[in-house]
């Protein structure tokens, strides 16, 4: 995914757990994230997918036991998800 990610900026965050829920203001709808979601939407502003898993895996600990491109692999299936659910647009 190479267009520029834009977080919609009208929702509740709550971290319950080792999880975070995410409540849209205007939809009323609540979305379970893991931390890796999370971190996605609270950095992607202005940036593409890649440019996030790039930042992910600089800051992985355990760089031994993944690849960068697995990193984006999953950052796109999440931002594909996101933008489907309306956490997230994209251009």
């Amino acid at each position: 995914m190479q267009e520029v990610v834009y977080k919609k900026n009208d929702y509740i965050l709550n971290q319950i757990e080792d999880s975070y829920v995410v409540l849209e203001r205007k939809t009323k709808s609540l979305h379970l994230l893991n931390e890796s979601a999370i971190y996605m939407l609270e950095h992607c502003d202005g940036k593409t997918a890649d440019e996030i898993a790039s930042e992910i895996y600089d800051n992985c600990l355990n760089k031994e036991e993944i690849t960068k491109d697995i990193i984006k692999e999953d950052c796109l299936v999440i931002m594909k998800e996101m933008k489907k659910r309306g956490l997230v647009d994209c251009e």
